[in-house]
Parts: C-alpha cells; structure tokens; sequence
C-alpha cells in the first residue's frame, strides 16, 4: 500500500500538466516536426517522474522535475520554435510545473511540520 503524503497532490497535478502538454500538439495543431517531438518527450518524461514520485517518492525525483519543467520552459528557444502557439504553450506548462515543484521542495525542506518532524525523531 502506498503511504500517501500530504505533498503528492502537486505531484498529481504536475502529471495532469504532463498529460495536457502531451496532447498540445493535436489541440494546437503544431505543424514543426522538430516541437511535436520535443513536446513529446518532455512531457513523457515529466510523466514517467511525476508518477514515481507519487509511487516512491525520492527527493531527487523532485529535482528531475524542476529540471524538466524548466527544459520545458528553455526548449522553443534551443529548438527555435519560439515563434509558434506550442512555445506558448509550452513555455506556459513549464512555469507552472516549475513552481507546484519548487513548491513542493520548498515544502518538503522548509516546511516548519517537516521540520518538527524531524527533530522530534532525532530525539
């Protein structure tokens, strides 16, 4: 059974993000081959990360995300297609996953419950 955190909805929500972005291309019909790909993939990995951060969770599963959420946000400028609906897009889905991430490591480091937590079982 998996033990569920309080932090894990962010962790769902950034898999609906993925899934969202995934079907991108055929909502906005991108006609760059090299964006459809990229957004693609992307959004295969930030999929395949969210969801094993909800099954197992590791800290640095968290730290991939915000790797790729902020690939996401840098991609149509390294694959110039920042001119186009899918950069918006894009670009968009990546701040947005970026910040449910770093909120969620700001959570999991700083978070005064997580804190207590932890000093309560140093002792």
């Amino acid at each position: 059974m998996i033990k569920w955190r309080d932090e894990a909805i962010l962790d769902v929500y950034t898999l609906v993000l993925s899934v969202f972005l995934f079907l991108t291309p055929w909502l906005s019909a991108f006609a760059h081959g090299t964006a459809r790909v990229e957004i693609w993939t992307s959004s295969l990995l930030l999929a395949l990360s969210s969801c094993a951060a909800i099954v197992a969770f590791a800290k640095w599963k968290e730290w991939m995300s915000l790797l790729l959420g902020l690939w996401i946000i840098a991609a149509p400028w390294t694959f110039n297609f920042q001119h186009t609906t899918g950069a918006k897009i894009s670009s968009g889905v990546g701040c947005v996953v970026a910040f449910l991430v770093a909120l969620e490591l700001w959570l999991i480091y700083y978070s005064p419950r997580h804190s207590s937590q932890d000093t309560a079982a140093s002792h």
